[in-house]
């Protein structure tokens, strides 16, 4: 979270130097927000597979 804020940040000084309008902070904080959702909604998916097959293996081993 850190390194998001700190991109934040960064964007929105170099948009302020160059005097852009306001918007454009706002556009790319909300493209970034975008992004960083994106990578985290794959995580409980990809757990969730990992554990069924496990729990899979150890229940054919008992039934065996």
């Amino acid at each position: 979270m850190d390194e998001f804020l700190m991109k934040k940040i960064m964007v929105s000084q170099e948009t302020e130097v160059n005097g852009l309008p306001n918007l454009i902070p706002v556009v790319i904080f909300l493209n970034v927000l975008k992004k960083k959702v994106k990578e985290i909604a794959a995580s409980p998916e990809d757990f969730v597979g990992k554990l069924w097959n496990y729990l899979k293996r150890v229940i054919i081993k008992v039934l065996m």
